[in-house]
């Protein structure tokens, strides 16, 4: 009972402190830029997912901002999600996508990169112009990192998240105070559902004579720091495309091209119970070559794989009392070439405990 007592007395105090962050939230507003507003009334522009616009976009860490394209997103009736597009080379990172310019800005002399990271969420004063379409092929990667769609504009006259009401509109919405009230709502529930969670983690405890569950993590094979490696850097972090399906978490397999397999060894020490992954070789890979990919627990093979560009194999290994984890692969067919990053992935493998 004295668990369940600190359990519910620290839910309240989280509970608490959303409530205070949401009320101090909800009156901390963004200084008003230093431009030109419209002030005539009228009916919000014909915004649509897909469509580049000119806009004023905030930085993410000062009250500042900047005049800038945009890629819509998702329009709301009371924000307009964006991707921000920066003039500035970014093919160094991989949050960025290059995208061409030319489309629609007949000025331009380079391409452009639309920083996928995050969505920011603007009201429809910050629209400028629309500058047109982008790229459908662009497009097709934004819609399988990010939700698109649209649920049309707000009724005019339109009360966004930052523009306030035209005259004979009807009174006019607290939206500070409605979303302070939203938070202390989700505030309560979070305490809630700790309450619950740790009163049930505690009666278990007291069932098991005090000794809680031992934890059940997931950790990405890539995480775990490699013992030993042959034949190149193998066990790196890799967003790999294997078949035709991408595997942003994937571990790096190193090929071995000559008489010995390039290898990557792992010390688990018992420590983990299972090990799943999809093996392959990544899109760079030469065509013609195929490669086997071997997985040995404690020196002893636990699967053997032939996999290609095309051709791919799920991996699901029991690893219960397994104290040295070894990947390795070897060349079976085909010429390797040159590359900067290795041509095997174990795609988006994961060891659990």
């Amino acid at each position: 009972m004295t668990i369940l007592a600190f359990a519910a007395l620290a839910a309240w105090i989280v509970w608490w402190l959303l409530g205070r962050t949401a009320t101090r939230t909800a009156t901390r507003t963004r200084q008003p830029p230093v431009r030109p507003r419209a002030t005539t009334a009228g009916p919000p522009p014909n915004v649509q997912p897909g469509e580049i616009w000119w806009a004023y976009v905030p930085f993410r860490d000062t009250n500042d901002e900047k005049h800038r394209p945009c890629l819509v997103l998702t329009v709301q009736p009371d924000s307009i999600g964006v991707l921000k597009i920066t003039s500035q080379d970014k093919s160094h990172r991989r949050d960025h996508l290059r995208i061409p310019t030319l489309d629609w800005d007949r000025t331009a002399d380079h391409d452009s990169f639309l920083d996928i990271s995050a969505p920011i969420h603007l009201g429809w004063h910050d629209l400028d112009h629309r500058a047109g379409t982008i790229d459908a092929f662009v497009w097709q990667q934004v819609r399988q990192l990010h939700p698109t769609g649209s649920s049309g504009p707000p009724p005019y006259p339109g009360t966004g998240p930052s523009g306030g009401s035209h005259p004979g509109s009807g009174p006019s919405v607290d939206w500070s105070r409605t979303r302070a009230l939203a938070l202390r709502a989700a505030g309560a529930a979070v305490a809630f559902l700790l309450v619950l969670c740790c009163g049930l983690g505690c009666l278990d405890i007291v069932r098991q004579g005090g000794q809680p569950d031992a934890a059940k993590p997931e950790a990405w094979l890539y995480e775990l720091s490699a013992v030993a490696t042959e034949g190149g850097e193998s066990g790196q972090q890799v967003d790999s495309t294997l078949g035709d399906r991408r595997y942003p978490e994937s571990t790096g397999l190193w090929v071995g091209c000559e008489s010995s397999p390039a290898s990557v060894t792992y010390q688990l020490d018992g420590g983990y119970r299972r090990l799943t992954a999809t093996a392959g070789l990544d899109a760079h890979t030469p065509q013609n070559l195929t490669a086997r990919i071997v997985v040995s627990a404690d020196g002893k093979s636990r699967v053997s794989v032939t996999v290609s560009r095309k051709t791919t194999a799920r991996v699901d290994v029991d690893l219960t009392g397994v104290r040295l984890l070894t990947l390795s692969a070897q060349r079976t067919r085909g010429t390797c070439g040159t590359a900067s990053r290795p041509y095997g992935a174990l795609g988006d493998a994961v060891l659990l405990r």
